[in-house]
């Protein structure tokens, strides 16, 4: 029996010699195949799905407008309402121009809102100053309004958010703000 076992052992030495490597005993069972993940196979590693996300709709409007004023060519007029006052300077003139007697009293003497009062003001020349809110939408609705403070020689300044002059009138929002000549 001893013979048969030292038979069997001669027999593996010269076919491990034979093949000139040794076999790892942890691979003598099963064989390394690339995993295959096409549909009913391997299950897919996880991945990051951030890029697949669906953002909320503000966010979708303004990577949209970004990518559209960098592919297209923007006329001049709508580059003025890309520059506005920063927050600080705004609330300064913002104080400035109505102290607190106009703000505490009766504010519809010294000022009017909406587009459509602001332009019969500007062209009566009844108007001192018009404040022009940044983020109407859309844009053509006070895009020209710029050019009529031009002609008729009324200063005019951009602010940031419709919000803010809203505040100013005692209103949520409000596209312009023109103040009234005295």
């Amino acid at each position: 029996m001893t013979a048969k076992i030292t038979n069997a052992l001669t027999k593996k030495k010269k076919f491990l010699n034979s093949k000139d490597k040794e076999i790892d005993p942890s691979n003598l069972h099963f064989e390394s195949r690339p995993k295959s993940f096409k549909l009913g196979q391997n299950i897919q590693p996880k991945k990051d799905l951030s890029r697949f996300v669906k953002l909320p709709k503000f966010m979708r409007i303004q990577r949209q407008r970004q990518i559209l004023s960098k592919k297209l060519k923007i006329p001049t007029i709508f580059k003025l309402f890309e520059v506005s006052i920063p927050e600080k300077t705004d609330s300064q003139d913002s104080a400035s121009l109505f102290s607190k007697e106009i703000m505490s009293g009766a504010l519809s003497k010294f000022c009017i809102h909406g587009i459509n009062k602001v332009t019969n003001f500007i062209r009566k020349k009844k108007v001192s100053m018009v404040l022009i809110a940044k983020d109407v939408n859309p844009v053509e609705i006070i895009i020209w309004l710029p050019i009529l403070c031009k002609k008729f020689e009324t200063p005019f300044l951009i602010v940031g958010s419709k919000s803010r002059l809203g505040k100013l009138i005692k209103r949520k929002k409000t596209s312009c703000v023109a103040v009234i000549k005295h």
